[in-house]
């Protein structure tokens, strides 16, 4: 017969673990939320300040009136109106025949193509080395510390 406890597969300290892992990017997301913008209140509105300087100084009136005439000048004047527009069931424009616009023979002709001279030489055949030459020994001299240009003797004083 079996006991009545039960044991779990894994243990309870592995299930921590994986639900640890789970919770740490909620976690992080809820941490790096800024709770300082949940009450935030906008600042109330304060007036523009006055310009420090002016490129031209108007009073009341001119600008009254430089707001007038440019308000006129959006209008449009129905005699003005009526000279822009056309009457286009009155056949007072002469049709014209379709033609050519060039005759072919004006037109100009690109020059034959043609050889190019060149001062530059060709590429050789090959990019091999040339063929190696035999080495020959050289001659030894009289005495084997003459060869050399320190002489043994001379090395080995130690004055």
């Amino acid at each position: 017969m079996r006991d009545g406890k039960f044991k779990p597969k894994r243990p309870l300290r592995n299930e921590l673990y994986s639900l640890l892992g789970v919770m740490v990017l909620p976690l992080a997301i809820l941490l790096s939320f800024p709770y300082a913008g949940i009450g935030y209140k906008s600042a109330a509105d304060r007036p523009a300040p006055a310009p420090g300087c002016a490129l031209v100084t108007l009073t009341e009136a001119e600008e009254d009136a430089a707001v007038a005439a440019t308000r006129s000048s959006w209008k449009m004047h129905n005699e003005s109106v009526r000279d822009l527009v056309t009457d286009l069931g009155v056949e007072a424009v002469p049709e014209t025949v379709p033609g050519a616009v060039m005759d072919i023979g004006e037109r100009s002709r690109l020059p034959p193509a043609g050889s190019v001279k060149s001062d530059l030489k060709p590429l050789p055949r090959t990019f091999a080395a040339p063929k190696a030459e035999r080495l020959v020994q050289a001659k030894p001299a009289d005495s084997a510390d003459a060869a050399l240009a320190f002489p043994r003797k001379e090395l080995l004083n130690i004055d």
